[in-house]
């Protein structure tokens, strides 16, 4: 259901947040070699699974989008900062511009989900042929998104947030209460409108799947990721309060 939308959306964001963090720690700490060497590797592994196993692979997309790093990585945190919210304003604007436009369109059920053909090798015979289009109109499609994820996990490390969290308390106070101010009403309209889009893509005129929204819905998927943000704020003030902030300065990174 569309409650699913909303949670899902955060986890991969903080997911792409935290890829992006590790991949820049990457090409900061080892260079380029080694960090164009380890995306092909993940490239590789990515088109793998999505050959072999699964169409909705998206490891693939993670590593050649991850090239983007190399353009922006050098920027300060604040650039980086700016260039994520550019990008994550426009795709957002596409998105609802998109959702809008399919609304109300009637189109064969389940047209988003791949042909399965008679047997397994057929599969993998299509998959392996349609594999290097969809990853390119994947990235197209979901490259300002996820290279804005990207480029705030960069800026984070740059900042040491979440190798040095005492160092920045007032600022992680400030992201707790302003993440839930916009990012819940902010996930609530993209639920409602992944929602919508996916209840018209596979509606026909023999099958209509009601698409009902009440406030029961809304306060409940409020809740839990209320709930969540919540545990998990206290969870990581309860390591600061126990954290030696003077032993953790004079560790190593």
């Amino acid at each position: 259901d569309w409650s699913s939308d909303v949670c899902s959306s955060d986890l991969i964001s903080i997911f792409a947040m935290l890829f992006g963090w590790g991949a820049s720690g990457i090409l900061a700490r080892r260079g380029v070699g080694v960090f164009l060497r380890r995306h092909a590797a993940l490239l590789l592994v990515g088109a793998l699974h999505y050959v072999l196993v699964w169409h909705g692979d998206i490891i693939s997309n993670y590593a050649t989008l991850a090239l983007a790093l190399l353009l922006v990585a050098h920027l300060s945190a604040r650039a980086l900062l700016v260039v994520a919210g550019a990008l994550g304003t426009w795709w957002l604007g596409l998105g609802l511009l998109a959702t809008a436009a399919i609304a109300g369109q009637n189109r064969p059920r389940f047209a988003f989900l791949p042909d399965l053909l008679p047997t397994y090798a057929q599969n993998v015979h299509a998959r392996a042929a349609e594999f290097w289009p969809l990853l390119w109109e994947g990235d197209l499609f979901n490259g300002p998104w996820l290279v804005a994820l990207f480029c705030l996990g960069a800026a984070a490390g740059k900042t040491g947030l979440l190798t040095r969290p005492a160092e920045h308390r007032p600022l992680l106070r400030r992201l707790a209460v302003g993440g839930l101010g916009v990012g819940l009403p902010l996930g609530l309209l993209l639920g409602t409108g992944f929602a919508t889009a996916i209840v018209t893509q596979v509606n026909t005129e023999t099958v209509r799947l009601p698409l009902v929204f009440t406030a029961r819905n809304y306060a409940f998927a409020v809740l839990v990721v209320s709930i969540a943000s919540t545990l998990s704020g206290l969870f990581v003030l309860r390591r600061l309060n126990q954290l030696n902030l003077v032993g953790a300065l004079r560790a190593p990174e």
